[in-house]
């Protein structure tokens, strides 16, 4: 993990049973307890359950989620024939009164009037 110096390590452990050996038995014997289940809880395996994780987080994953489901389950847009008559209409470079008699154009069309 990190660099210890070894001689600070030596003073403070000195400075340290130096202090515990003023203390009494029961605080000895509780202090002895507290470092094996300290020394105990490190050689447990640790695991990490999917839901110690924070709420926010959670949170995040499932709007993330249902964002993306949502968004492949849309259906395609239907296309509107009529929406593009009307564009050619209005791109068109005739002039709009035309398209007022449009059903007459439409029927003149229809006849084979130049061929009788």
């Amino acid at each position: 993990m990190t660099d210890h110096d070894p001689k600070l390590d030596s003073v403070i452990r000195q400075a340290l049973d130096r202090t515990v050996d003023q203390l009494d038995g029961e605080t000895r014997s509780k202090l002895a307890q507290a470092r094996v289940k300290a020394l105990a809880s490190l050689n447990r395996p640790k695991t990490v359950a999917w839901f110690s994780a924070p709420v926010p987080v959670l949170a995040s994953v499932l709007v993330i989620f249902m964002g993306l489901s949502l968004w492949n389950s849309q259906p395609e847009p239907a296309i509107d024939i009529a929406a593009d008559t009307d564009l050619e209409f209005l791109a068109a470079s005739e002039p709009l009164d035309l398209y007022d008699d449009l059903e007459f154009f439409m029927w003149l069309s229809e006849q084979d009037i130049g061929s009788s």
